[in-house]
């Protein structure tokens, strides 16, 4: 997940954990969630931001705004934050950039409840595919969309907070879905968004490939090889 030359980012030392850096148990996975009902047609292209809207960075807003302007029949899905307020800040900021972008609301970014763990990966199920956050990118829910099948398109950063979801798609042998620029990444996730059959493949990729990143004892084995050393 390091960036190359990582180090000289920390004032402690680095040790570097092999795989994603831990053991992380294969999710239970419930059935998809009806479309209908929130609302959505089952031929709507449904891109889905997982994150917490915390972590959302401003300059996410310019990449969800051109693929508005690009797929003006694409739905954008965000989950609603504990607080109300938080929501509708969210929501105003967005707009705010859509005006920016001469982009006309047109009902293309809808707020989807909040859920517990199993409710969440239904409700993920639905999308066509998961937009990654750029400068803090998925953990849990990266891994949650990996479990469900759902294609992951990221942008990786500078920094480890912001390459999770790349090092997890690279430990998959799914580097297509790890984009190398702003343009790269809306390319992919628009042809994601309307390719049925592309999106099937990826799946039945990630099913086959998820032992890469699920269930993996390697890091929790070399962290406890390190700590002995520094204990002695």
């Amino acid at each position: 997940m390091e960036p190359p030359q990582g180090a000289r980012f920390y004032a402690e030392p680095l040790l570097l954990l092999p795989g994603i850096g831990t053991r992380y148990a294969l999710p239970e996975l419930p059935p998809a969630a009806p479309r209908s009902a929130f609302g959505l047609s089952d031929q709507t292209r449904l891109y889905l931001n997982p994150q917490s809207l915390f972590k959302v960075h401003p300059d996410n807003d310019a990449l969800v705004c051109e693929l508005m302007r690009r797929d003006p029949e694409g739905v954008f899905l965000f989950f609603r934050d504990p607080s109300e307020r938080k929501t509708r800040q969210f929501a105003d900021r967005l707009a705010r950039a859509m005006h920016e972008q001469g982009i006309a609301p047109r009902g293309q970014v809808k707020f989807l409840p909040r859920s517990d763990p199993l409710g969440f990966r239904a409700l993920m199920q639905m999308a066509d595919v998961v937009l990654d956050t750029q400068h803090w990118s998925g953990g849990n829910t990266a891994l949650d969309a990996l479990a469900c099948g759902v294609p992951l398109v990221t942008l990786p950063g500078e920094f480890m907070r912001g390459r999770q979801s790349a090092a997890m798609l690279r430990a998959m042998g799914l580097d297509e879905l790890v984009a190398g620029s702003s343009e790269d990444y809306l390319a992919s996730a628009l042809h994601l968004a309307a390719a049925p059959g592309e999106r099937e493949r990826l799946r039945t990729l990630m099913h086959e490939r998820r032992g890469a990143v699920f269930d993996r004892p390697e890091a929790i084995a070399e962290l406890a090889q390190l700590l002995e050393e520094r204990a002695n």
